[in-house]
């Protein structure tokens, strides 16, 4: 599987995903990247294959053809590096059908994507193959709504952006709601896992990790969002009962996953 993203100063982004990503037992994790974070994702998780951007030659075309499944945003940000990547990901899923999970800049630059398609009559923006995890503000830019009509009614919320959207969706937050559809009816999932300590930068980018290990793995895409979620918000209540909710980080999580996705080893 691959990881992409880490545009300039957002490293610590795609090392985080790319680690819970084999943390959750995906066996081989590429990663994209800006070249100058990969003597840090190397020191750090020297398992995961490193290709950047300002190598010479690289051979960015050829991984993402070759790979099963594509994590794309974290740390990705919005400029022309990450438009660049965003596209060649979006290309290749369509003429491929590699299944992508989309999250955090990504979903900005997917949401451009409906105004074009609002400008171009007949362009489809709705997809089966996808997995979508926007928190309220992200699905705000999906819905073209305010951040408070997003927490006003979540329940509503989930359900647009799977009309709109497509495939699997996720609404981030306090009580994560996932959308998906069997046979054309809408069909609502609530986790109840997590708590208040998980409300720091880098969670988001642990959870696309384990829930893009977990479609590699073969798993569809709505039990890898449901059992992604659910591992992802269990990881941090062991945290929090091991030492507490307060200064939790999002690596913190990292042996906690280990030990739920083998739970015969627990």
């Amino acid at each position: 599987m691959l990881v992409i993203g880490g545009d300039s100063s957002f490293g610590g982004a795609v090392i985080m995903a790319a680690e819970a990503a084999l943390r959750s037992g995906a066996g081989l994790v590429s990663v994209i990247t800006r070249s100058a974070h990969r003597p840090a994702l190397l020191a750090r998780r020297p398992e995961v294959m490193v290709l950047g951007t300002e190598d010479d030659n690289p051979h960015i075309d050829d991984l993402i053809s070759k790979v099963t499944t594509i994590i794309i945003g974290p740390g990705l940000g919005r400029g022309s590096w990450a438009r660049c990547l965003m596209q060649k990901a979006l290309s290749t899923q369509i003429s491929m059908d590699k299944p992508l999970v989309i999250d955090a800049d990504a979903l900005h630059l997917l949401a451009e994507k409906r105004e074009q398609s609002t400008a171009e009559k007949g362009t489809e923006i709705k997809r089966n193959n996808w997995i979508l995890t926007p928190h309220p503000g992200e699905a705000a830019a999906l819905l073209k709504c305010s951040i408070g009509e997003i927490q006003a009614d979540r329940f509503a919320a989930v359900r647009q952006l799977h009309d709109i959207w497509g495939g699997v969706c996720l609404l981030k937050g306090s009580g994560s709601l996932i959308c998906t559809a069997k046979k054309s009816q809408q069909k609502l999932f609530l986790c109840s896992e997590g708590n208040a300590g998980m409300a720091t930068g880098g969670m988001g980018d642990v959870l696309s990790g384990i829930v893009g290990s977990l479609v590699a793995q073969g798993s569809s895409l709505e039990s890898s969002l449901c059992n992604g979620v659910c591992i992802h918000g269990e990881a941090a209540d062991l945290s929090m009962q091991a030492d507490g909710p307060r200064g939790m980080a999002a690596t913190d999580l990292m042996p906690y996953i280990r030990q739920l996705v083998n739970p015969m080893w627990g």
